[in-house]
């Protein structure tokens, strides 16, 4: 799940953007993974994006993702008011 690990990021950033906000203002981020076994395939791309200060973070197995993804994200940023 690297690639979607790395493209659901890069989507998140973009949003983040978006409000004026970069990556690193991500406080908890919660990934999903359809299989644990490519965990440390998911962790690298993850650690590429994200950067070596990382947020607050769980890695949940699920049995099934929606529309068979390897990978879900959801994420919670502090986005300071203007």
């Amino acid at each position: 799940p690297g690639p979607e690990t790395s493209q659901a990021l890069r989507n998140i950033g973009q949003i983040l953007r978006a409000w004026g906000a970069p990556l690193p203002d991500l406080v908890k981020v919660n990934v999903y993974l359809a299989d644990m076994d490519p965990y440390a395939e998911m962790n690298a791309a993850y650690l590429a994006v994200i950067g070596d200060d990382p947020p607050a973070r769980i890695t949940v197995g699920r049995a099934a993702l929606a529309l068979g993804a390897a990978v879900e994200i959801d994420a919670v940023a502090y986005v300071a008011p203007a």
